[in-house]
């Protein structure tokens, strides 16, 4: 039985007029929308890889307190330590050295100021290393003011900046610290081994491995287990959750880590298992309830990326004139409900709308989780003239949810189910 010609026959319908002409809607299935125009980059033959972004958002170490901290002690810049102490911003030692070599002569004063920011604004702490590591000449000692051949001292160090026009100048160690401001223990531990090694020192504080991080194992275990559970996507609320799948309702986090424990040996901790939940999937256990309108979805979209006021403008009309039309068919919805319950032998208006689909059965067994239950449909239809509300269900087994199904349901409450002849 073909349902369309069926339902054509039935209204009347002209062949020649559009089937979407006198339904008062805006939404043509066949459009494609301007957000969809754009091909994207799996259209164009380019293989892209999209870790799936967790539930919750993951910690940015940037913003901590503390590292916020130690990245003003780089720069040099003012900040209170850990004690409540302030540590003001660093100022590099402008004057004469007093030495014979007269450096602050060959180096002027404005340029130790440029030599102290270029200094201070590279960008980490092995930056500055490689800096002082390059910058300082380390030799064999030229001459020795002892008799004893096991002198301490068996290299030399050579200081040198760069002069406005980019020649090395040899300055002594006293310019040299007042115009970087670092000292003499930090110049030592960069030329610890610089003689004997070539490569540049880097800060190894906080790389060694920690004795109580979980293992990689574990983090896969947990992983694993969490997959083990079917997840649904939804058509409700996709503008708030993207790429938010469902695990069944029955579920909670709790129950979740409660039915890892009894099959684990050795479990994670409680807090370790939420995190990998959190920050590795994009699992809900709550049914989606809210929907949205497409259009309204895509105005909002486009007035956000918009580039001008005008262009702004212009869309937010658009918008408000979209709002109105649904807001006029809202009206025509409430006008016609009170024609047909003035009028009930004439004029029949109803709605309709799938609900939600319903697992099937409903249980809260731990071994129910793991199986992918029988998907129930639920078809309503609600006559706006008397309040009288019909319900249609099938399972999957019997037959999908596609444009046949609902109207064949339509279809029988037409002939069916009216009180009076259409």
């Amino acid at each position: 039985m073909d349902i369309e010609k069926e339902l054509e026959n039935l209204f009347d319908i002209d062949d020649d007029l559009s089937e979407l002409a006198d339904s008062g809607s805006e939404y043509d299935p066949y459009e494609k929308s301007d957000l969809d125009s754009t091909p994207s980059k799996q259209e164009q033959g380019e293989s892209i890889q999209v870790k799936p972004k967790g539930r919750k958002r993951v910690k940015n170490e940037k913003t901590w307190k503390r590292n916020i901290r130690k990245d003003k002690h780089l720069k040099g810049k003012q900040y209170v330590n850990s004690k409540g102490k302030v540590v003001h911003e660093k100022q590099p030692k402008i004057g004469p050295c007093h030495c014979s070599n007269e450096c602050h002569m060959k180096i002027t004063q404005e340029r130790q100021i440029q030599i102290f920011n270029d200094f201070y604004n590279l960008e980490s702490l092995n930056m500055q290393t490689s800096y002082l590591f390059t910058i300082i000449k380390v030799c064999d000692k030229q001459r020795s003011y002892t008799q004893n051949p096991c002198s301490r001292r068996q290299k030399s160090r050579v200081y040198v900046l760069l002069d406005s026009s980019g020649i090395e100048v040899k300055v002594c160690k006293n310019f040299f610290q007042n115009t970087l401001l670092v000292s003499a223990g930090r110049i030592d531990r960069v030329l610890k081994n610089k003689g004997q090694k070539s490569t540049l020192p880097s800060d190894r504080r906080g790389k060694g491995p920690s004795a109580n991080k979980t293992s990689q194992e574990k983090i896969a275990e947990v992983k694993d287990f969490i997959e083990k559970f079917p997840a649904y996507e939804s058509h409700y609320a996709l503008h708030k959750s993207i790429n938010r799948k469902y695990m069944s309702p029955d579920l909670n986090i709790i129950k979740l880590y409660s039915l890892y424990t009894e099959q684990a040996i050795n479990p994670v901790s409680n807090f370790v298992f939420r995190k990998i939940f959190n920050e590795e999937f994009n699992l809900s256990f709550h049914p989606p309830v809210s929907d949205s309108c497409r259009k309204c979805d895509a105005y909002a979209i486009k007035i956000k990326a918009a580039e001008s006021k005008a262009h702004t403008n212009n869309l937010k009309q658009e918008l408000e004139l979209h709002q109105r039309k649904a807001m006029s068919a809202r009206t025509g919805l409430q006008n016609d409900t009170e024609l047909a319950k003035n009028n009930p032998e004439d004029v029949t208006v109803i709605t309709f709308d799938l609900m939600k689909t319903l697992p099937t059965p409903l249980l809260s067994t731990g071994i129910c989780y793991y199986k992918r239950q029988l998907w129930t449909y639920c078809f309503g239809i609600h006559n706006m003239g008397n309040n009288d509300v019909y319900m249609f269900l099938w399972n999957e087994s019997v037959a999908s949810r596609g444009p046949q199904e609902i109207g064949s349901c339509i279809l029988h409450f037409l002939k069916n189910l009216l009180q009076h002849s259409i």
